[in-house]
């Protein structure tokens, strides 16, 4: 599938609209919900926990849409050509864990070869031989990536999630504690007997 300039703006638009309408929906269904409100007779919780999700939420919401400005540059800028998988990288962290990386080469429009590697999927269900799909960028033709959507998108949809989730829970905390004080409050203040 090629990419052109005019859909990569067209992507853009689309990421940038799911990481904003998920910051605002959540955002607003924290808001209207709150998160495991309760009625307790004690002082109120301290702010910080909500100032902290929100920050997350925040950076959240940042990076998903730097993602998406550097997806849509890099299909925008590259170029699609078929790479073979020349060897199975393994790797065994301390836990004994072993993981599979695919290595695969493949020729720029200069003719040159380059070898790179797939940063998704397990590499031990690939064969060697096997002919994969990549796109590059044709300035820096040693950048490549492999043409599939979750290659190119599922960073920002893991960052828009992110900010979604924090961001609910910080104003389901916010709910609560405004619970919480307008209870002491209410309980605090004299009733007021008149004759």
């Amino acid at each position: 599938m090629d990419f052109d300039t005019g859909s990569s703006i067209l992507i853009l638009i689309a990421g940038l609209s799911v990481a904003l309408v998920s910051w605002m929906a959540g955002s607003s269904i924290g808001y209207k919900r709150g998160i495991n409100a309760s009625y307790k007779k004690q002082f109120p919780a301290s702010p910080l926990p909500i100032y902290i999700f929100k920050a997350v939420s925040a950076v959240c919401l940042i990076l998903s849409i730097g993602s998406v400005v550097y997806s849509s540059y890099f299909l925008s800028n590259s170029m699609q050509t078929t790479a073979i998988v020349t060897e199975i990288a393994e790797h065994t962290d301390s836990e004994g864990h072993k993981t599979f990386t695919s290595l695969y080469t493949y020729k720029d429009h200069l003719n040159q070869n380059h070898t790179s590697s797939s940063n998704s999927g397990d590499g031990s269900r690939t064969p060697i031989g096997h002919k994969l799909n990549i796109r590059y960028i044709e300035k820096h033709p040693h950048r490549s990536q492999v043409d599939t959507f979750t290659a190119a998108w599922s960073i920002p949809i893991i960052f828009a999630l992110l900010s979604l989730i924090t961001s609910l829970i910080s104003h389901g905390l916010k709910i609560k504690r405004n619970h919480e004080i307008a209870h002491n409050i209410t309980e605090e203040t004299p009733v007021k007997i008149t004759h």
